[in-house]
């Protein structure tokens, strides 16, 4: 075989492995999440996950604005845009000590737990309302 030949065949071999590897890690990780591995693809699996942010996302969004108008308005009784599930201290603030990023979004912004202030009080009850209109919510 000549060089380049060598060369290319031990690159195929490695990215055949690669490969392998990966379809592997793909297949336990959908069966970790009871999906067939077998009538899954990544666009489908993952799409849930793009889903799942964007939603939340828009819920942190709207806790902001809410937050906003509360704090221009002089507080507020609610927990937030949404109110809902978890109530919360009732002025929609951030007490995850995570913080936001410029430019919004979910980067620095820990927690989301039940009891953890109004913001992600008022973030449950807004992605709970969102899976009821889809039907997946309870």
């Amino acid at each position: 075989m000549t060089p380049f030949a060598e060369r290319a065949n031990t690159r195929l071999t490695s990215i055949k492995s690669d490969h392998a590897a990966a379809v592997a890690a793909f297949e336990s990780l959908v069966a970790a999440f009871a999906e067939d591995p077998k009538k899954s693809n990544a666009e489908d699996f993952f799409g849930v996950f793009v889903d799942l942010i964007r939603s939340l996302e828009h819920a942190c969004e709207a806790n902001d604005r809410a937050a906003a108008v509360a704090a221009r308005s002089g507080g507020g009784a609610g927990g937030g845009a949404g109110g809902g599930a978890g109530g919360g201290a009732g002025d929609g603030a951030d007490r995850s000590g995570g913080g936001r990023k410029p430019g919004g979004g979910l980067q620095g912004r820990g927690g989301g737990l039940p009891g953890m202030g109004g913001g992600a009080g008022a973030m449950q009850g807004e992605l709970a309302a969102m899976l009821a209109k889809r039907g997946g919510g309870t």
